[in-house]
């Protein structure tokens, strides 16, 4: 029988002030799933980084968290950085840009198993990123 996923899904404010709600929520869904600490400390990284360049301004940004026994999956959804969307889907060298100064396809690689762009039809993205944990 396959394991219904836990989800935790959070509307957070666009600027960085939410990111203490969001390591609280993660530490709370590895605590319940018994997450290695590497393993939670990789997620909140890719989260972070992600975040990191962000506009403060526009809507509100959907986090969803969903567990089930060997994985997480989240999905950071309402992004609206194209030099980001951009970096993570360029096949060549990366570019620096001054919204996007980190090679986050290096970035995500090193902290998460896999990872895919969402496109939205408001113009924005989503960023889902699965990682497997023992």
């Amino acid at each position: 029988m396959e394991a219904t996923p836990d989800i935790v899904t959070l509307n957070i404010s666009r600027d960085l002030a939410s990111l203490p709600v969001v390591r609280v929520v993660l530490d709370g869904v590895a605590l319940r799933r018994d997450l290695p600490i590497d393993a939670l400390d990789d997620l909140k990284l890719a989260v972070e980084a992600i975040l990191a360049d962000e506009s403060a301004d526009g809507g509100r940004l959907t986090l969803e968290i969903a567990s089930v026994p060997g994985s997480l999956s989240i999905l950071v959804d309402g992004l609206c950085n194209q030099d980001l969307k951009e970096a993570l889907l360029a096949e060549g060298p990366f570019q620096p840009t001054r919204s996007c100064v980190l090679n986050m396809r290096v970035v995500l690689d090193s902290l998460v198993d896999d990872y895919q762009i969402l496109e939205r039809s408001s113009g924005c993205f989503a960023v889902q990123m699965g990682k497997r944990v023992l």
